[in-house]
């Protein structure tokens, strides 16, 4: 499959509105929140980072003492779709070299032109990304498939 900016972007919207859903119709917004974030790899102070927020922010919110705006939701939703799409992109470039083919190369570049993230937001979600694609690379491969 060639990945196209369209296509980036289109992924991308779907995901934030997807992720975003799901989490304002939760009864425990908190806790599926959390659970994304775990499903993501990513821990508590990695995110609050990203979110220009206190970890214990992160934490009060996970554990349902506050409750979360839908400014948080729409912020964590877009960290979250972002952290996907380069999970899935890094494993249509390992799916293309493992086919022989030249596969469009990632890049944070161009991702920065089509996610509205800046430079250093783009620069960790990437790197997390990253890192969790290493961890999760069977699965991801096998997906794509």
């Amino acid at each position: 499959m060639v990945v196209t900016l369209s296509r980036v972007e289109e992924l991308f919207d779907r995901l934030v509105k997807e992720i975003g859903g799901r989490v304002v119709a939760s009864p425990e917004p908190g806790k599926y929140l959390k659970k994304l974030r775990e499903d993501a790899g990513i821990t508590q102070k990695e995110l609050a980072r990203l979110l220009e927020l206190r970890r214990e922010s992160i934490s009060r919110i996970e554990n349902g003492t506050i409750t979360p705006t839908l400014s948080y939701v729409r912020r964590f939703a877009r960290v979250i779709a972002a952290l996907k799409i380069v999970r899935e992109l890094l494993a249509q470039e390992e799916m293309s070299m493992l086919a022989g083919q030249r596969g469009a190369s990632f890049s944070l570049r161009l991702l920065r032109l089509c996610l509205d993230f800046s430079a250093q937001e783009l620069k960790q979600i990437s790197e997390l990304g990253v890192r969790g694609y290493q961890r999760t690379k069977k699965k991801a491969l096998r997906r794509i498939k």
